[in-house]
């Protein structure tokens, strides 16, 4: 008898998921079953809803940051059984799920950079996701999840270690100030990430709210983006020497993307500064001009998830208790799209996850 599992299933063309059982995936060698603990979610899941990016074949179950407990797995050699026994040994069979499958051999995989293979498929986008009880992923891509954390931490995986590797590359010194746009998911673990490198952090939103959770995230300085957005630079300069006391921020971390956003981080950013692209959304061209960019020799960057050993060092930020997952929304996966639709309509602060038994 074929084992079966809730799975929340997206359709072509369908604005909302339908939740269905339907057969557990079969493993291949080198492959793992996990039993589903929690997977967040993210606005890259609503990207694939509205048809920004499409999935390879429909139906398809959304959800690329799981964490869960290794039910079955299938070694392809001596190393990864003896990795998965080390795990059961170590943390129970607890793990969190990089989701990026790289193929280990191109330019890119050979520099350890997983998250830029030139041949990379993703769980939750290309692959199947944790948007159901089961999930099925290469042994390879299982990182221990210690006992001292709980399953939120499937967060990490990219709520985390996005916005780690986009400050780890920003290079902050002990006293920069980092102005983070966009409170969310992402916005909230910059907050808390930008401190232990030592910077003062701006925190901009559209919703007050959301500025308050950002200071008990430990934010430093709160702005409310539609009181600081404007098309003179020198305006934005006043507001911000009047109510911060403060000119400029040495490294913007834009997590929204928009036009709007991008112009006003290079507006805020010092000259030589830099305004780190970690967020998008529907608009395919932006708007925005370069003479700023060229005579203030601003670098806008993007930044594109992280790699696995930035995932384990978010990890051991979280396991010395420097950071907290950011999770203020739960929900059961029957309850998905309220779930996707209070994210849709800013009622999460932080991120929210589908929490299973």
């Amino acid at each position: 008898m074929e084992r079966v599992m809730k799975a929340a299933l997206l359709y072509e063309g369908a604005k909302e998921l339908i939740i269905r059982e339907i057969e557990v995936s079969k493993l291949n060698s080198g492959e793992a079953l996990i039993k589903v603990k929690a997977t967040g979610i993210c606005h890259s899941d609503l990207n694939i809803i509205d048809g920004v990016i499409k999935p390879p074949r429909y139906p398809h179950i959304l959800g690329h940051e799981i964490a869960g407990i290794v039910e079955d797995f299938r070694p392809i050699n001596i190393e990864e059984k003896r990795f998965v026994d080390a795990l059961f040994q170590e943390t129970e069979g607890r793990v969190i799920v990089y989701f990026y499958i790289a193929c280990g051999q191109c330019f890119y995989c050979l520099r350890g950079e997983d998250n830029l293979c030139l041949n990379f498929r993703r769980i939750g986008f290309e692959e199947w996701g944790g948007y159901a009880e089961y999930v099925k992923t290469p042994i390879k891509n299982l990182i221990p999840l210690p006992k001292t954390l709980n399953f939120n931490a499937a967060i990490l995986v990219d709520a985390g270690a996005t916005v780690y590797r986009a400050l780890r590359k920003a290079k902050p010194l002990p006293g920069t100030i980092i102005a983070i746009i966009g409170v969310g998911g992402l916005g909230g673990m910059a907050i808390q990430i930008a401190k232990t490198f030592g910077a003062s952090v701006i925190a901009i939103d559209i919703i007050d709210e959301k500025l308050i959770y950002a200071k008990k995230l430990g934010a430093d300085y709160t702005l409310n983006f539609k009181e600081i957005y404007h098309e003179d630079v020198h305006e934005i300069r006043k507001f911000m020497k009047k109510t911060l006391d403060i000119s400029y921020v040495d490294i913007v971390i834009d997590t929204v993307g928009s036009s709007s956003t991008i112009n006003l981080g290079v507006n805020i950013v010092k000259r030589g500064g830099r305004v780190m692209l970690l967020g998008y959304g529907k608009e395919k061209l932006l708007n925005i001009s370069p003479i700023k960019i060229i005579y203030d020799e601003i670098v806008i960057e993007g930044s594109r998830a992280a790699s696995k050993w930035e995932v384990y060092e978010v990890i051991q930020l979280a396991k010395k208790n420097l950071i907290v997952p950011n999770v203020t929304n739960e929900y059961k996966l029957e309850d998905v799209n309220v779930a996707i639709n209070d994210l849709r309509t800013g009622k999460i602060l932080g991120r929210a996850i589908i929490k299973f038994d």
